[in-house]
């Protein structure tokens, strides 16, 4: 609303056919809140829900599209969903390699799905 206001004034059009900007108390009045972590937890432990995560990409090398669908259950008797965790860390660059090749990064499927705790003073 300012910006046509201000637009309006440089138009030159008369006052009473310009917009005018919005009270502090309207833009207040119509500023979205987003819900507190809190009440996400409390919203989602109330029913069954399904949060479905659709990840896309191109190929660089043959430019093929790629997409990966999965489903997750949030509240209820879901335990898809983990509070204050994070994923371990599942790779390993090694300090040397037994040949002249240099080092590899390695991956270590056993870790691949672990979950730990966040430290202290990182949660949401």
């Amino acid at each position: 609303c300012a910006y046509s206001a201000a637009s309006d004034l440089a138009s030159g059009l008369p006052e009473e056919l310009r917009h005018s900007p919005l009270r502090e108390a309207e833009v207040h009045a119509l500023t979205h809140q987003d819900p507190a972590r809190e009440d996400i937890k409390e919203h989602l432990s109330q029913g069954y829900f399904e949060i479905v995560v659709v990840v896309e990409g191109t190929e660089p090398t043959t430019a093929a599209s790629l997409q990966a669908r999965h489903s997750y259950i949030a509240g209820g008797l879901g335990a898809d969903v983990a509070w204050d965790r994070t994923f371990a860390d599942c790779t390993v660059l090694p300090t040397k390699s037994s040949d002249k090749r240099p080092a590899r990064l390695a991956l270590d499927l056993a870790k691949f799905h672990q979950l730990e705790e966040l430290p202290i003073g990182c949660e949401g």
